[in-house]
């Protein structure tokens, strides 16, 4: 464990080849077991999601980045995770994010498919033509 006289501290064996990482706080190599992380506010959250001016990618849009460039629009990449890292708290609000996309995009198509069944039902009936 070192101890700088700035306050910093590596716990572990040094991080890239030097005895001092001057971008963290804390530099930890090896695994780190806690009860709980709790990251604090500054990372902005996905609640814009639901706000009425969103747009809302399609499926057509979101399936043609992929194959583009194999990995999620607004998540980073693996071989960007692999050179820069993430931060926890904004991976998480982009994780949700995509959660309350994929929300949205069911919510519709579960809209769709009742509109759908109902159209089927009354043609069944004679009702519509």
């Amino acid at each position: 464990m070192e101890i700088f006289p700035d306050g910093k501290v590596n716990i572990g064996t040094a991080f890239n080849n030097t005895s001092h990482n001057t971008n963290y706080l804390l530099s930890v190599s090896g695994k780190i077991a806690c009860d709980e992380v709790i990251v604090l506010p500054g990372t902005d959250w996905s609640d814009f999601v639901f706000d009425d001016d969103y747009a809302l990618p399609s499926l057509i849009e979101v399936e043609s980045y992929i194959k583009e460039n194999k990995h999620l629009p607004d998540i980073p990449s693996a071989q960007d995770v692999k050179e820069n890292g993430i931060s926890v708290g904004d991976m998480q609000a982009k994780l949700l994010q995509k959660i309350e996309e994929l929300t949205l995009h069911v919510i519709r198509i579960e809209k769709e498919l009742q509109q759908t069944k109902t159209q089927l039902r009354q043609q069944s009936k004679g009702e519509l033509k």
